[in-house]
């Protein structure tokens, strides 16, 4: 019964669609040319916008760390200069005390140096590349 009525409307060059003013005819070629169209042109779109926004996203991207290096470089100053003057304020008080007190914040302060240290040095080379 399926192939009989395959057979009926396989032959009728035209599509009934529904539209805001009621059912339509349209010319299935018609149709399937303007359906190619506009998968062609939406297809056109997105691979210059992705281009476009790939190219964008990398600037923006490297402006935001630009700017987050910057700050961090601004807060390694600032723990080196705590960390030196709580080292000293730690041996003013005697030795004993110092080894008592300085393993608590050793740890910590030393893996602090080393994150800020490597996203400073990543900042720097970026600088020295982009000068020259």
């Amino acid at each position: 019964m399926a192939a009989d009525l395959r057979q009926i409307f396989s032959g009728y060059n035209w599509l009934f669609g529904c539209d805001a003013g009621g059912f339509k005819a349209t010319d299935r070629a018609r149709l399937a040319q303007k359906r190619a169209q506009a998968a062609q042109a939406v297809c056109d779109m997105s691979q210059d916008g992705t281009k476009k926004n790939t190219i964008q996203f990398a600037l923006l991207t490297h402006h935001c760390f630009k700017a987050i290096a910057i700050f961090l470089l601004g807060l390694l100053a600032g723990i080196a200069l705590w960390h030196m003057v709580a080292t000293s304020m730690l041996l003013t008080s005697g030795v004993m005390v110092f080894m008592q007190q300085y393993y608590l914040l050793a740890f910590p302060v030393h893996g602090l140096f080393f994150f800020l240290l490597a996203i400073s040095t990543v900042y720097a080379l970026d600088r020295y590349v982009c000068l020259t």
